[in-house]
Parts: structure tokens; C-alpha cells; sequence
């Protein structure tokens, strides 16, 4: 059983840094594909 000392959940700033960083990885991803895709047109 976790008490006061546990290690239950220390750093909640790093799991919204991570998120963030996700996200924008994302939509980086989605965007180059986009832009990709707008200039090499499939016949």
C-alpha cells in the first residue's frame, strides 16, 4: 500500500510537456503531409 512517500504520481509537469510535444508532433506530421501530398499530385 502507497502512502504520503509513494511514488504515485511526482511530476504532473512532465506528462503535459510530453502531451504538448505530442501534439505538435502531430500536427507537424499532418501538415507536411498535406503539403506533400498538394505537391505530388497522383495521377
Amino acid at each position: 500500500m502507497a502512502g504520503k512517500n509513494g511514488h504515485e504520481f511526482e511530476a504532473p509537469g512532465s506528462f503535459v510537456l510530453i502531451m504538448t510535444f505530442f501534439a505538435v508532433f502531430v500536427l507537424v506530421y499532418l501538415l507536411n503531409w498535406k503539403y506533400l501530398s498538394d505537391l505530388w499530385p497522383i495521377n
